[in-house]
């Protein structure tokens, strides 16, 4: 029932849906990998905006919003496989746009900040950020990866790369040419897109390869552990090995 927002799929095929409920703001289930609904929760007040399923398939994380008020209130939420609620944070004054479990953490993004909760709910700030000079977090493949321009004027055709452990420690630093539009991670690999190529820099940030894109590019997706990149065009997909 209702148009779908969102999934979230685990390896073992347990399956989180956000989906459109009338009456509601939006509706939450949580589905088996043999396609049965273990349990549904609908959203009144709030406006699920992310969420994300653990490996085992028995914890989700998920982040709600409150716009109702002039000023925007979120909450993370960690429920079990059965719909009960294992912990709960409300963040006041600001806006959670993105929730990724790992083994042992999850990371939150929000408009102007990072976090990092460990699995007893103990949370810690990974870092705060201006919304003016960064233009893109990626969280993925145990990492997280921002774009950001540097203010110093000397570096105003720059895209500044930044990668990160989850624990928050720097790990890698580049830059591309350019404005990027978005970035991929996989393995050793982070993927830039830019208005007229696709840099490609190891995650200490050295520099790879590059391969030119035309203007019916569509999207990318790395896959061999980052050693192969694919990208659709308008009437094409194209296999590249990255150097």
């Amino acid at each position: 029932e209702g148009a779908i927002q969102k999934i979230a799929l685990n390896e073992k095929g347990y399956l989180g849906i956000i989906y459109n409920k009338v009456g509601y703001k939006n509706a939450f289930a949580f589905v088996s990998p043999e396609g049965q609904i273990l349990y549904t929760k609908y959203f009144a007040n709030t406006t699920l905006i992310d969420i994300s399923i653990n490996k085992e398939g028995n914890i989700i994380s998920m982040i709600e919003a409150d716009t109702n008020s002039a000023v925007i209130n979120s909450a993370i939420t960690y429920l079990d496989n059965k719909g009960n609620t294992l912990y709960s944070s409300i963040k006041k004054d600001k806006l959670l746009v993105e929730t990724k479990i790992f083994d042992n953490q999850t990371i939150v993004l929000g408009d102007n900040v990072l976090l990092n909760i460990n699995n007893k709910y103990e949370e810690n700030m990974i870092e705060e950020f201006s919304s003016e000079n960064t233009f893109g977090i990626v969280i993925e493949d145990e990492k997280i990866v921002k774009m950001h321009r540097d203010t110093n004027e000397l570096f105003s055709d720059k895209t500044m790369i930044e990668v990160k452990n989850l624990d928050g420690k720097i790990i890698g630093n580049g830059e591309v040419t350019g404005t990027a539009k978005s970035l991929k991670v996989q393995g050793k690999t982070v993927a830039v897109v830019l208005a007229d190529r696709i840099d490609f820099l190891t995650t200490k940030g050295n520099y790879m390869d590059s391969i030119f894109i035309s203007s019916d590019y569509i999207d990318m997706k790395l896959f061999k552990n980052g050693t192969y990149a694919c990208i659709q065009t308008n009437d094409e997909i194209a296999i590249y090995k990255i150097r």
